[in-house]
């Protein structure tokens, strides 16, 4: 049965990894309101990855708006992300993750999950 957990190691919270993952250095993909950002990690991982959600404040004025489409997001990447962090753990190449909704205000999970797959699937690892 494949780990559908997202634990404290898999979360991006560290100053000096999210201005690598937003440097010039990291390369990204768009699919439906959807922004995926990503770049490899300088050190190794616990989990092979570890991701940041955002909802751009200045798009979502609304706190609750704003918490509720980086609910979906976790919940989206926790569902969709399959096998991938652990093949990147056993090939020995951490990613750093970013993962920015600029769509609707309203989203749905499974138009969410929908888009991440696409974004997944786009995406040359």
């Amino acid at each position: 049965m494949a780990d559908l957990r997202f634990p404290r190691e898999e979360r991006l919270k560290s100053r000096s990894s999210i201005a690598l993952l937003f440097s010039r250095t990291s390369r990204g993909a768009a699919h439906e309101g959807l922004r995926l950002v990503w770049t490899a990690s300088p050190e190794p991982l616990v989990r092979g990855v570890q991701v940041l959600v955002a909802a751009p404040k200045k798009q979502f004025k609304q706190a609750t708006v704003r918490n509720r489409i980086k609910r979906l997001l976790r919940e989206s990447w926790r569902l969709e992300r399959g096998e991938l962090h652990l093949q990147w753990l056993e090939a020995g190449t951490p990613k750093i993750i970013g993962l920015i909704y600029t769509g609707a205000a309203n989203p749905s999970l499974l138009g969410m999950r929908a888009s991440l797959r696409g974004l997944l699937d786009k995406a040359k690892w």
